[in-house]
């Protein structure tokens, strides 16, 4: 997976910024490039005293977005969200709801600090979860 390093930078900064709670959203790219371009953060909509262990992405919040890139020639090439305080590894729960062919991104935040990021991409054809390499590129 490409990935700007403007948009790395600012996710890092929000992830630092949604610390103690999980932050999450969309990751929006060019899919025939593989390239996350931006991103858009969206609330957590898991209950509130939840929203350090969990994450969850209101699917209406997700439609709006989609309607509002779709004009760009962009996609939503998949989903991020923070892990407060543990590794950038993907839960049980993380793995149970995984989209095949979406990528998850999961930013590690100890004590306030970006610490780890992994990616990672469920195959369509059998469902073996796999971790994706990460290319930061230039932003143009």
């Amino acid at each position: 997976m490409l990935i700007r390093n403007k948009t790395l930078n600012v996710l890092k900064q929000m992830a630092k910024d949604a610390y103690p709670k999980e932050g999450c959203g969309l990751l929006i790219g060019e899919a025939e490039k593989f390239l996350v371009t931006g991103f858009q953060e969206l609330e957590n909509a898991a209950a509130p005293d939840m929203t350090g262990r969990h994450f969850i992405l209101d699917p209406l919040k997700v439609y709006e977005a989609e309607k509002e890139i779709e004009g760009e020639k962009l996609d939503i090439l998949g989903f991020y969200h923070t892990h407060p305080d543990h590794k950038a590894i993907l839960s049980e729960e993380d793995r149970f709801y995984m989209i095949p062919g979406m990528l998850y991104m999961i930013l590690s935040v100890v004590k306030g600090k970006c610490r780890d990021i992994r990616v990672y991409e469920k195959r369509e054809s059998d469902g073996i979860v796999t971790e994706i390499l990460i290319l930061e590129v230039a932003s143009s």
